[in-house]
């Protein structure tokens, strides 16, 4: 069950690290267009099965724009949170 804890810390990592900043929502959002990924509201991980399910389909929708994202991300080589949703 490791596998499903990392997935799940990941999906809570990418849902912190957007809901406390405007400007990483709009970089984002640049990201999207640049990837060519329709622009999607990132979703907050919840323990109930059928919203997990649809965070998860959230996440591999907008995953090109997420993986673009957090590769140019100045913390990328640091031990945190953005580190670990680049892990997923």
């Amino acid at each position: 069950m490791k596998t499903l804890s990392v997935l799940v810390d990941g999906l809570m990592d990418i849902d912190f690290h957007f809901n406390q900043s405007v400007n990483r929502r709009e970089t984002l959002k640049e990201f999207e267009v640049f990837t060519d990924v329709e622009h999607m509201q990132v979703l907050k991980h919840c323990p109930t099965r059928q919203f997990s399910l649809r965070v998860v389909g959230r996440v591999l929708s907008q995953y090109p724009a997420l993986m673009a994202y957090f590769t140019s991300h100045d913390d990328v080589e640091k031990a945190g949170r953005v580190k670990r949703a680049m892990d997923l």
